[in-house]
């Protein structure tokens, strides 16, 4: 399936304002305070499409699946920037990225950042610059995946602060702007990037750029958290940026080990003990009331079994989920693909292969069901 990219027209605003409402609602929803009652406003869209700024994608028949508005003009707030830019020279910024409801979970926010990026390259501008609210998980997830690195807060005034994110960019030959007259055409069926394919469950190579710049980022914030405690002032900024969205009532004791940080999703009042490691390059899921003993050890990624494809920088990451309620005992090692059921026990020590279902204890290398718990 094709997805166009182009500027938006004055007849694009019902659809746009649409995508825009839709938004609200769901952040209303989930209690995010990202975006109020009264912004963006409908003046607000109004003015991005009359300033030949707000790009919109569409799928094939027309109607439009995602809206950003992607613009040279300079942001006011970050010239305040509680922190340091990346890079000093022109900048393209991301405001007010939304998709349609009926689109989502196609890959249209990661195709509106490249858009930008394109953008970007074609104007010779140093860089992309965008900022979300710090409850926004998509796009914490999102913006490390892509290279974006966080740089520091900015206010908005009444609005409240946004976290800010940078990806330098390598500008054109020509430093000429992108001509609007042709707009740009995604296949959606042949754009998965290693770092998809590597949350996709399909071979991918972990030498690709983007792996690697991810891995960077998620290992420099390990290195930090090593040295701290969960009662050190900068504790909560550390783990909050290496793990996007996660609760304020959940602990990581460090030291903690991640490969990017970016797949583990971890649910409220969720206690992981010393010395954990997570390999997500597939995703971690744990639910809500997890308790992680010291040592454990949950692995996404699986080598190939052939030696000789084992010599290239490939593997495929199987995604692991642990279910409410469930106790993993210390030192216990999880493998790629398995799901952990809700309300179970696993014994200190045991390596977990297979799924345990619901209300199980389960021990033993591999690790076996001995009992059902009796959790009416």
């Amino acid at each position: 399936m094709d997805i166009t990219f182009r500027r938006a027209v004055a007849g694009d605003f019902g659809d746009v304002w649409q995508i825009i409402v839709e938004a609200k609602q769901v952040m209303a929803a989930q209690g995010r305070r990202q975006w109020t009652e009264g912004y963006p406003a409908p003046a607000t869209i109004e003015g991005d499409i009359a300033s030949g700024d707000a790009r919109v994608a569409y799928l094939p028949g027309g109607a439009v699946a995602a809206y950003a508005c992607i613009t040279p003009q300079p942001e006011p707030a970050y010239g305040a920037i509680d922190g340091r830019w990346l890079a000093a020279g022109p900048y393209l910024t991301v405001h007010r990225l939304a998709v349609a409801l009926g689109a989502r979970g196609r890959g249209l926010g990661r195709m509106v950042m490249l858009e930008a990026e394109r953008m970007a390259r074609g104007a010779g501008a140093a860089s992309v610059r965008v900022d979300t609210n710090h409850d926004n998980a998509e796009m914490l997830r999102l913006l490390p995946a892509l290279g974006y690195v966080r740089c520091g807060t900015v206010s908005y005034g009444p609005r409240g602060e946004r976290i800010a994110f940078e990806k330098a960019i390598c500008a054109g030959v020509n430093g000429q702007p992108l001509p609007d007259s042709s707009p740009t055409i995604y296949q959606t069926t042949h754009m998965k990037t290693e770092f998809e394919k590597m949350r996709s469950c399909e071979l991918y190579r972990f030498d690709d750029r983007e792996i690697l710049a991810s891995l960077a980022h998620a290992k420099d914030l390990c290195r930090r958290l090593q040295t701290m405690t969960i009662n050190d002032g900068g504790y909560r900024a550390v783990v909050e940026e290496l793990i996007p969205g996660l609760p304020a009532s959940s602990t990581i004791c460090p030291p903690f080990h991640c490969d990017h940080g970016n797949g583990i999703a971890i649910g409220e009042n969720v206690f992981v003990n010393y010395d954990a490691v997570m390999l997500d390059g597939g995703s971690i899921r744990i639910g809500n009331n997890v308790q992680i003993g010291p040592k454990c050890q949950l692995y996404t990624p699986q080598h190939p079994i052939d030696h000789v494809a084992r010599r290239e920088p490939q593997e495929t990451a199987y995604p692991i989920t642990i279910g409410d309620d469930t106790w993993l005992g210390g030192g216990v090692v999880v493998c790629p693909g398995v799901t952990i059921g809700a309300r179970c026990i696993i014994a200190a020590g045991s390596v977990v292969v297979r799924d345990i279902p619901d209300d199980c204890l389960a021990a033993g290398n591999p690790a076996v069901v001995k009992k059902r718990l009796d959790n009416a």
